[in-house]
């Protein structure tokens, strides 16, 4: 059975969220954590999470597969002239590529941000990371390439 939550810090997947997103860094971000045990990573990553959600306009998100965690989001939002949803960490665990999982989680990211008013859905990678793929099958397109790809999708129409 597939769940997905919108979690905060005193949630009970509080802590499968922090090591979900502590595979994301080790795999995807090698150097940010160098010279710290997985638990001292966790630690640092619990704490500056913790940090942003105080900042509000912070979602974050945990999908289960039969009450096994496969996959997270952590999105927020910003308001200048218009609002926008802003992805930050978006981790599919390898096994489960493919299987739809992505897409669903990637839905519900997206209508929390519609439902608080966004227009606009932003994310930044490296490109050559496989995930472009999976952003460009949802329609998303390359915005700014340098140093880094940013993609952009425009929810609604004013």
């Amino acid at each position: 059975m597939l769940r997905i939550e919108r979690i905060d810090p005193q949630s009970k997947a509080w802590q499968d969220f922090i090591v979900l997103c502590c595979e994301y860094f080790q795999r995807h971000w090698p150097t940010v954590y160098t010279n710290n045990s997985e638990a001292k990573i966790e630690e640092l990553i619990s704490s500056d999470l913790k940090q942003r959600f105080r900042q509000e306009d912070r979602g974050f998100f945990i999908m289960y597969l039969n009450d096994e965690p496969v996959a997270i989001a952590n999105a927020w939002l910003s308001k200048d002239d218009d609002i926008i949803l802003n992805v930050a960490e978006f981790y599919v665990r390898d096994e489960y590529h493919r299987h739809g999982l992505g897409k669903a989680l990637w839905q519900n990211v997206i209508s929390w941000g519609q439902s608080l008013g966004a227009v606009l859905v932003e994310l930044e990678t490296d490109g050559l990371k496989p995930a472009n793929f999976f952003w460009k099958s949802l329609g998303l397109t390359v915005t700014h390439t340098a140093p880094r790809l940013r993609y952009s999708l425009t929810l609604v129409n004013k």
